[in-house]
């Protein structure tokens, strides 16, 4: 998933993949686009925080794009958490919270919590990618992302 710093000229993008295959297949994008001192692939799981966040990272992150293995949102955001990666008003967006009428109830609960380290959190409702117009019309194509604000 992606993650990016600074707001300035010198901004990166950094893209955490745990797949080697998708790592390929991100660096030949990046390489296309002429995009090689903007953006950094990382060959790790989100949960291996501990190891790509001091080894790439070193700076709190101003925006975190989660999209991976769902069942892992809660636990990951968790570990960046403790892992004392966000910066105050860090903004993160969760992909496919409503995917296919499972929703991530584990994780919204999380960042909804008007007692946890969220001083906001507020979902956006679509339809899954790529769903025709005939396709909207059944309440399983619903999805959407979820933005919170760190404290």
């Amino acid at each position: 998933f992606p993650v990016t710093i600074a707001k300035k000229k010198n901004e990166r993008l950094f893209c955490i993949e745990g797949d080697i295959k998708c790592v390929g297949y991100t660096t030949r994008l990046i390489n296309f686009a002429h995009l090689q001192d903007r953006v950094t692939v990382v060959h790790h799981t989100a949960a291996e925080v501990t190891i790509w966040y001091p080894t790439y990272v070193q700076q709190k992150l101003n925006f975190l794009f989660i999209d991976h293995e769902k069942r892992a949102y809660y636990r990951d955001l968790k570990q960046i958490i403790d892992a004392d990666c966000l910066d105050s008003g860090s903004t993160v967006v969760a992909d496919n919270v409503l995917c296919l009428n499972k929703p991530l109830v584990d994780y919204l609960t999380f960042v909804r919590d008007e007692n946890g380290p969220f001083v906001s959190s507020q979902i956006y409702e679509g339809f899954l990618e790529y769903t025709t117009a005939e396709e909207r019309v059944n309440t399983e194509t619903i999805d959407g992302v979820e933005v919170s604000i760190y404290r």
